[in-house]
């Protein structure tokens, strides 16, 4: 059975990557994809760089003032005649949405036009898009058990995250690892918290990395903290970088130290690897703290929260882990037993069933 789809998806990368690693898993195997975003956000750029057809729409959240609201919502009321006459010349038989307020007025039409409707919802705590559109959906996929709740009377399929399916496949760069001189004669700490990295943990990690010698870290600062960040740790143990392809290298380490947004908690359980969780506070509905709280409930991972991080539990935490062993073989097999690696052959057959 070929079909064509279209997914709708933008905003962050949290919504953008798993809609990709979907749809070049559907592509492979023969399904035609289209993409619906907005007009102005990464997706825009992202998506046709990744060779798929990108249609755009114009919207924004219902945030601000008076006027702002009312604003977007004539914007969505626009944007869903857009999408009507998008859907009728593409004739998708199913659409997908990967959250974000740009799937509103794309699921809304979809609807009107009585074409099968699949959500994907990445956290452990549903965004707003999806709770608002959930009434309209054939079928709802999670990728926490905790999300279940906000879909009470949906059909909600545990089925994970397709970027799972990516981190699965990953292959290790030998070259590319060597590239970063470490040395593999002590344990291996990858240090990431994201894109842009965060200047609070970087200061704690500052104190932290001044006491341990006997670990080798690769210290990934964000583009913001880069030349501040080399110049104050670069050392022989430690080796500062602004980014790095992290699958490629995933599997030399034997933790890694990363906020809990859910692309990173889906890769790092695939992958298996050890890992303490930062979850940033500074997202809608504190969701990275309840996707880390999630993996902690599983004993797959280890978490400190932003309010009780400080030099004694970072340190305490990184020696409990390399310390130990057996934890750590606990939560490599722990994170894999919840890692949905076949994420993207289930959510496909689903879309196949509908």
């Amino acid at each position: 059975m070929f079909l064509k789809v279209l997914i709708v998806t933008g905003g962050t990368g949290g919504h953008i990557y798993p809609a990709l690693a979907l749809a070049d898993y559907m592509k492979q195997e023969g399904h035609d994809i289209v993409f619906v975003g907005n007009d102005d956000r990464m997706e825009a750029t992202i998506i046709p760089e990744h060779g798929y057809p990108f249609f755009a729409l114009h919207t924004s959240g219902f945030t601000g003032s008076i006027f702002n609201k009312l604003k977007a919502g004539i914007q969505s009321l626009l944007a869903t005649r857009k999408a009507k006459k998008i859907i009728r010349s593409e004739q998708p038989e199913v659409v997908i949405g990967f959250g974000g307020y740009v799937s509103v007025p794309t699921i809304m039409a979809a609807n009107k036009l009585k074409v099968k409707i699949v959500l994907h919802e990445q956290n452990s705590i549903a965004g707003a898009a999806n709770r608002l559109l959930a009434k309209y959906a054939d079928a709802v996929v999670i990728c926490y058990e905790n999300a279940r709740k906000d879909f009470p009377d949906c059909n909600v399929q545990l089925l994970g995250n397709p970027r799972a399916t990516y981190a699965a496949q990953r292959i290790t760069d030998e070259t590319y690892f060597k590239t970063f001189g470490l040395p593999e004669d002590k344990p291996l700490v990858l240090v990431v918290m994201g894109s842009l990295g965060s200047s609070s943990v970087n200061t704690i990690m500052k104190d932290v990395l001044r006491e341990i010698k006997d670990v080798n870290f690769l210290y990934v600062s964000g583009k913001n903290n880069y030349q501040e960040t080399y110049d104050e740790l670069s050392s022989d143990h430690v080796k500062v970088v602004d980014y790095i392809d992290q699958l490629a290298i995933i599997d030399k380490f034997d933790l890694i130290i990363c906020r809990a947004g859910a692309t990173t908690a889906a890769e790092i359980t695939a992958s298996g690897i050890c890992s303490i969780l930062i979850p940033s506070p500074y997202v809608a509905h504190n969701h990275q703290y309840f996707n880390a709280k999630s993996l902690v409930d599983e004993k797959s991972a280890l978490m400190i929260e932003e309010k009780d991080l400080n030099t004694k539990t970072l340190y305490d935490k990184i020696n409990m882990v390399l310390s130990d062993k057996n934890l750590r073989e606990e939560m490599s097999e722990n994170a894999k037993e919840h890692g949905f690696p076949n994420a993207c052959d289930d959510i496909a057959k689903l879309i196949e069933t509908l």
